[in-house]
């Protein structure tokens, strides 16, 4: 009786009193999220334009759109005013929980602050004229706004369950990263000494790190039409990298999901 006491009430004060305001509140962190997605996207795809056009006066050859730059830094002074309001949002909930630290305890008021704080520094790297600050801080922060999008969408039936099992799966799975994260980067850097001419494994800016993508591609069964092994060394490491990372590593992804 109680605990069927305690749904009805739960289920009342939700819908009378919570559900309004954590739509409205979803709604128009929804427009914060579009608006910080449509303004970066259009900023850092006429930046090095923009840079040129703020330096010289000149519009640069075959750019033929001046009215981008002022789009943009319209884009950016609202996508500001409407991150003021989520950082408002954020103390809101800092003065009702009444403590700095349990608020900073819980991660997804981490991912909210870091959030807002990258925005803010892209805005800041676009109005100062720092394309590749823009690009990096900009991306960092689109991701973790969505994140914080998540968030929102915890109370609501047809999708808090699905996040909370996913991130179930995310703290079950922690050893296993780990594992695949140690032969990941172990074989990618044996597949580059073993092949040292072979552009899919080694390069000269990033080094053995483009062998991870091509590493994970072939977890994932992504095989070029060109042979990626070119001598019985690394075909050898290849035949090894099937067993354990293809075969007994997903296998056993699989069964500590289905556990």
């Amino acid at each position: 009786l109680g605990t069927k006491l305690m749904v009805i009430v739960t289920s009342f004060k939700w819908n009378t009193y919570v559900k309004r305001r954590i739509v409205k509140r979803l709604c128009g962190y929804l427009l914060h999220f579009a608006l910080a997605a449509l303004c970066l996207l259009r900023s850092t795809q006429f930046s090095f334009q923009n840079t040129e056009l703020r330096s010289t006066g000149l519009l640069p050859a075959g750019w033929d759109e001046s009215a981008v730059s002022t789009s943009c830094d319209v884009l950016h002074v609202a996508m500001v005013l409407t991150n003021t309001v989520a950082l408002c949002q954020a103390v809101n909930q800092l003065r009702y929980q009444n403590s700095l630290l349990a608020f900073l305890s819980d991660s997804w008021n981490l991912c909210d602050i870091a959030g807002i704080v990258a925005l803010y520094a892209a805005s800041l790297a676009y109005f100062t004229h720092h394309p590749g600050t823009l690009q990096l801080v900009g991306a960092v922060g689109v991701l973790l706004n969505s994140f914080s999008f998540l968030k929102l969408l915890r109370p609501f039936e047809f999708s808090g369950p699905l996040i909370k099992t996913v991130l179930e799966i995310m703290r079950d799975i922690r050893g296993f990263m780990a594992i695949l994260a140690v032969l990941l980067w172990g074989f990618s850097v044996a597949f580059a000494v073993s092949m040292p001419d072979n552009l899919a494994f080694v390069d000269g800016g990033a080094g053995p790190l483009v062998g991870l993508l091509t590493s994970f591609g072939l977890i994932l069964g992504s095989l070029r039409e060109q042979p990626l092994f070119t001598n019985s060394e690394s075909t050898v490491l290849f035949l090894m990298f099937l067993l354990l990372l293809v075969i007994v590593l997903l296998n056993l992804l699989i069964a500590i999901m289905s556990d």
